[in-house]
C-alpha cells in the first residue's frame, strides 16, 4: 500500500547534513566610498582565505544622502531603480550587459514576496518620506511601526549583488580562492530623475556615502575542497540572459507597431515589452507600467504566420502569458493573488510577454526558441486602439530573454553561450 512520505518509517523532518563550519559576517569599506549619479561602481568578489567559501548573502550597502527640496523623497524599490545599467563579468569577459536594468528588475520584483524588504527600498510611501527627511512624513499613532523601521534603517539601503551574478546565485556556495580570475559587477548609477519624487527638479541631487560590501562566509576546508574539484573538473553555470533590444517611441494616434527581432540565440525564452509615458516629477511612480490598449498581437517566425498563437494573441490571454513566466515559483514568484492581480496588471502593471518556450517550467534550461542563422527571425505585429490625446508620447522598451551558460574548466573560463 502506498504511503505519503510523512508516514514512512524512514521519514525525518530534519536532514543530518549540517556543516560544522565557522560562519562569519564581513563588512568591507568600498573604495571610493562615495558615488554620484552616472558614476560606475566596479565591484569584485573578494578573494577569501583557503578553506573559506562564500554563501549567497552579498550586499552592497550604502547611505543615501539627498540634497534639495525638503519635500523630496525616493521612489519605490530604490535598490532596483538606482542602477540603470548592469554588467556582469568573469575573467574580464562579459556575461551580461543590460541597459534598462532598473526597468526590468522593478517589473520582475512586482511578482515577488514584497514583505520585509525595507533594506532594499520596498516600503510604504510614508516610510520613504521618513527615510528621505521629507517634512510631510507622519510619525506616531498609526505609524509607530514605520517609525521603528525608520529608526532601525535610517538612510541605509542595499543592492543584493548575489542574486545578480550567475556564479553567486543558484549554484551553491562559491570558493573564490580556487577560481583563476575575479567575479565582477559593474553598476551604473541612475540619473537623479529616475530615483527621486520632487516638487523642485532644479534643486536636487543624491550621493551614495559609506559604501560597504557585506557578505557571509563559512570556513569549511572539506566543502571548499569539494567545490574546488568541481571548478577544476568542469562546472556549468546556467543563467538567464536579458538584452535591451530597442526603444520605440509612438503616439496615441499610432495603431500599429511592427518589429522584427532577428538576434541569434540558442534558446530565446521570450520577448518582453514594457510601456511607459512621460510623468510629472512630483508624481513619479517607477512601478507604473501603462497599458497602451493593445487589441491583438500576431507572431510570425521564419515567415510562418501565427506560429505560437494560432489565432493571434488577444487581450484575454495577456495575463495568462505573463503568469506563465513572472509568477513561476522557481523564480520566487507568488503564484496567487497578491500585489499584482489581473485587474492591476491590466490597469497600470502591464507588460507584453511573448512566451517562446516549449513549456512554462522555468527550472528547465534550453526550452526556448532556436534563432540561429535565420533570415527573418521573429516578427511582431502589434495592433492597438488609438488613444486620447492623439499627440501623447509613449515609449516601448523591448527586451530579449534567453537561456545562457557559462562553463569553467581548470578553474578558468572555458566558454559562454547564449
Amino acid at each position: 500500500m502506498p504511503y505519503s512520505k510523512e508516514l514512512r518509517g524512514s521519514y525525518s523532518k530534519q536532514l543530518p547534513l549540517g556543516t560544522k563550519g565557522e560562519r562569519t559576517h564581513h563588512v568591507v569599506t568600498y573604495n571610493p566610498n562615495r558615488a554620484k549619479p552616472g558614476e560606475v561602481l566596479y565591484i569584485r568578489c573578494p578573494k577569501l582565505e583557503a578553506g573559506v567559501v562564500l554563501t549567497d548573502k552579498m550586499n552592497l550597502v550604502f547611505d543615501l544622502k539627498l540634497e534639495g527640496h525638503n519635500k523630496n523623497f525616493v521612489v519605490q524599490n530604490l535598490s532596483a531603480n538606482i542602477v540603470s545599467r548592469l554588467v556582469l563579468k568573469f575573467e574580464g569577459e562579459i556575461l551580461l550587459d543590460l541597459t534598462g536594468y532598473n526597468l526590468v528588475q522593478t517589473y520582475k520584483d512586482l511578482y515577488l514576496d514584497r514583505t520585509n524588504k525595507t533594506l532594499y527600498g520596498i516600503q510604504s510611501e510614508n516610510l520613504r518620506k521618513m527615510r528621505s527627511g521629507n517634512v510631510d512624513a507622519v510619525g506616531g499613532g498609526a505609524h509607530l511601526g514605520e517609525s521603528a523601521l525608520h529608526k532601525a534603517y535610517g538612510s541605509k539601503y542595499a543592492i543584493d549583488l548575489a542574486r545578480l551574478h550567475p556564479m553567486t546565485n543558484g549554484h551553491g556556495a562559491v570558493y573564490p580562492s580556487s577560481l583563476g580570475s575575479h567575479i565582477e559587477w559593474e553598476l551604473t548609477l541612475a540619473p537623479i530623475k529616475s530615483i527621486l519624487v520632487s516638487e523642485d527638479p532644479d534643486a536636487w541631487d543624491y550621493t551614495l556615502t559609506n559604501i560597504q560590501l557585506e557578505y557571509e562566509t563559512i570556513r569549511d576546508p572539506k566543502l571548499a575542497t569539494e567545490i574546488s574539484g568541481y571548478y577544476n573538473n568542469g562546472k556549468s553555470f546556467l543563467y538567464e540572459h536579458i538584452q535591451h533590444f530597442r526603444t520605440i517611441n509612438f503616439t496615441g494616434s499610432d495603431t500599429i507597431i511592427n518589429e522584427n527581432i532577428n538576434v541569434p540565440r540558442r534558446s530565446m525564452k521570450g520577448i518582453f515589452i514594457l510601456f511607459s509615458k512621460i510623468q510629472v516629477q512630483n508624481e513619479l511612480d517607477t512601478e507604473l507600467f501603462i497599458n497602451p490598449g493593445i487589441s491583438s498581437v500576431a507572431v510570425t517566425i521564419e515567415g510562418i504566420a501565427n506560429k505560437v498563437y494560432a489565432q493571434g494573441l488577444s487581450p484575454r490571454k495577456f495575463w495568462e502569458e505573463v503568469r506563465r513566466y513572472f509568477m513561476a515559483p522557481e523564480f520566487g514568484g507568488v503564484d496567487k493573488l497578491e500585489y499584482v492581480t489581473e485587474e492591476k496588471f491590466l490597469l497600470d502593471k502591464y507588460c507584453l510577454f511573448i512566451d517562446l518556450r516549449s513549456f512554462k517550467d522555468n527550472k528547465y534550461h534550453g526550452s526556448g526558441l532556436k534563432v540561429m542563422n535565420t533570415k527573418d527571425g521573429v516578427q511582431l505585429e502589434i495592433v492597438r486602439e488609438a488613444t486620447q490625446p492623439p499627440q501623447q508620447r509613449m515609449t516601448a522598451n523591448i527586451f530579449i530573454i534567453s537561456d545562457a551558460k557559462l562553463d569553467i574548466e581548470g578553474s578558468r573560463l572555458n566558454s559562454i553561450m547564449y
